[in-house]
């Protein structure tokens, strides 16, 4: 894949794109602009994605993946005053690769980068945050289930680079596994090189409790219900901020469908 085409510039609009093949898309979002993307990918496809948010702009970036096999590379640059919004859906019975690294390089620009999962076969992420203003925020949220055979692992890194005081860098990751038959691991990293900083990370890998099943079940909902909704649970955070209803929406009915399917097999 190459970035021969000219990058494509937006100001304040939403915009749909499907991903069925290759795809290379430079993205630039203009100064002061919001824009949103809905990015869809199906079949057997490969994404690189490099985004400009210019300064004071905001980008909210959602990515639903419905492919047999996914890569995708996001390689981001935060300008001062931007904020940029990565938030990823992967709900396929398909292996994927995601790579995000995310430079805040203006001071007081931010991100937010979330992913919901749900697998039963190989999925691999690497979430970078890197600071290199001052006053910048970051903050990495990981969600997912990991069904028999399932084979998940993130690693989640923020770093702090010199000169980058004031700074905030946070993650939090929690991750359902529903079987002793799958391979499930989170590797959080922080990275500091400056004083006069706040970070943190939080993670919990394990299966339902039980007596939180037992509760459910006490107010009447069988154990395949009682699953499903804790899953869904662990799904939903990912269409929370969602600011355009079609789409909340939408996830939201995917979520639940899937959760409630898979919970019945």
């Amino acid at each position: 894949m190459s970035m021969d085409k000219e990058p494509l510039r937006v100001g304040s609009e939403h915009l749909d794109l499907m991903v069925m093949g290759d795809e290379a898309i430079h993205l630039v979002v203009e100064k002061h602009a919001e824009a949103s993307l809905y990015l869809k990918a199906e079949g057997l496809s490969s994404a690189d994605l490099v985004i400009d948010v210019l300064e004071g702009g905001q980008l909210k970036l959602l990515i639903w993946n419905e492919c047999e096999s996914f890569d995708l590379q996001v390689r981001a640059n935060v300008e001062r005053d931007a904020r940029f919004e990565f938030i990823e859906g992967e709900m396929s019975d398909g292996a994927a690769d995601v790579a995000l690294n995310v430079k805040l390089i203006g001071e007081g620009a931010s991100a937010l980068l979330k992913s919901a999962v749900m697998t039963s076969t190989k999925k691999n992420f690497d979430f970078n945050c890197v600071h290199q203003a001052p006053h910048t925020s970051g903050m990495i949220e990981n969600y997912a289930v990991v069904r028999e055979h399932g084979d998940y692992h993130m690693v989640a890194v923020g770093k702090i680079e010199k000169g980058a005081y004031g700074s905030e860098s946070h993650q939090t990751s929690r991750v359902l596994t529903l079987s002793d038959h799958q391979v499930s691991s989170v590797t959080p990293q922080l990275l500091i090189d400056e004083n006069d900083v706040q970070a943190s990370h939080a993670n919990t890998i394990g299966q339902p409790d039980e007596n939180q099943l037992y509760y459910l079940q006490t107010r009447g909902l069988t154990r395949t219900q009682a699953m499903g909704l804790i899953m869904i649970g662990y799904l939903l955070p990912i269409a929370d901020g969602l600011d355009i209803e079609r789409i909340h929406d939408e996830l939201t009915e995917k979520i639940n469908a899937k959760a409630g399917l898979e919970c019945l097999i």
